[in-house]
């Protein structure tokens, strides 16, 4: 039924739990899981503004930020990816920049996926309560079946 799926994760506890999902979708058929994560553009750009530096400084500021979020995104990435290997999953991984919701319906369209699994909530700015903001707009515009995972 759901061949291949779309896991978008921030890493976060609910990210967590939605990977044991998926880890459970491999006895249901699914043979290949689109791992992605998306850096937070708009993430980035508060936490150089909170420096208070020239515009100059702002933009060195930022691709220091940048780099250091995906350096350590690359590395969670490549730890999931293994264990879902390990699985006998076929791993397709994108590590990508912008708005996470926008990011995770583009991908599930482009790839095609048979679903999404994405966890309630996340990490991000402000807490939600009931549903994250990310996963709340990608329940309401995807034109794939989403799995919530609480």
């Amino acid at each position: 039924m759901f061949t291949k799926i779309l896991f978008p994760t921030d890493f976060s506890e609910k990210s967590e739990h939605a990977l044991a999902v998926v880890k459970k979708l491999r006895d249901a058929g699914t043979k290949t899981v689109v791992l992605v994560h998306v850096l937070d553009q708009r993430e980035m750009s508060t936490m150089a503004d909170m420096e208070g530096f020239s515009s100059l400084r702002f933009e060195e500021l930022l691709e220091e930020i940048r780099k250091a979020m995906r350096k350590k995104a690359s590395r969670k990435l490549e730890e999931i990816n293994r264990e879902l290997d390990d699985l006998g999953f076929a791993v397709e991984e994108r590590l990508v920049e912008g708005i996470p919701f926008t990011e995770i319906l583009r991908i599930a369209e482009k790839e095609e996926v048979s679903a999404i699994v994405i966890g309630s909530t996340g990490k991000g700015l402000l807490s939600e309560m009931l549903l994250g903001s990310t996963s709340e707009k990608v329940v309401r515009e995807s034109k794939r079946p989403v799995i919530v995972v609480k």
